[in-house]
């Protein structure tokens, strides 16, 4: 017996995905807490400057992808 036929003769249907978005609002939260954190991270830098570098290797970077996010012109060590 096939996969779909066994369903059929359960009457249920497949899933595919979410049923009640529950895992959509999630993500939506989390975005806006690291948007939030991005902010911050912006005022801070006005405060006190940049105290940490962008670590790049040849690779990309290393560490630093928020502060990249925060202010384009971080400055970058390689």
């Amino acid at each position: 017996m096939l996969v779909n036929d066994e369903m059929n003769s359960k009457k249920t249907k497949a899933v595919h995905g979410p049923v009640n978005g529950k895992k959509g609002e999630k993500t939506a939260k989390k975005l806006t807490k690291h948007d939030e954190f991005v902010q911050g991270l912006r005022e801070s830098a006005k405060l006190l400057g940049y105290l940490h570098p962008v670590l790049n290797t040849r690779f990309g970077v290393a560490a630093g992808n928020t502060r990249l996010k925060a202010d384009p012109n971080w400055p970058v060590k390689e």
